[in-house]
């Protein structure tokens, strides 16, 4: 049984949001405030330390950062999440190939 904020997402949805994710994201920058993650691997929501909540809101997403010469790992993302009921809780994930 899986646990409240594990949902399995459709391979093909996921592939279809982030496919829509990509062009809807057409701007020269490597970091943007909210928006659809871009997510390398499986979803990672984080838990709220608080509720125990999946904090689901992405405050910012960020790609390896070409203009700053950083990367994420093996060219990776990383997004800040908020908890949508402790809004002072935030937090960091983040992935690569």
């Amino acid at each position: 049984m899986a646990e409240e904020g594990d949902e399995e997402v459709d391979e093909d949805v996921l592939e279809m949001i982030q496919e829509t994710s990509r062009h809807m994201d057409n701007t020269t920058s490597d970091a943007y405030l909210g928006g659809w993650c871009d997510w390398i691997q499986d979803v990672q929501y984080p838990e709220c330390p608080e509720c125990g909540e999946a904090m689901r809101e992405v405050v910012l997403n960020m790609d390896t950062l070409s203009d700053i010469d950083f990367m994420w790992g093996d060219s990776g993302t990383g997004q800040v999440c908020q908890c949508e009921t402790h809004r002072h809780i935030m937090a960091l994930t983040w992935a690569s190939h």
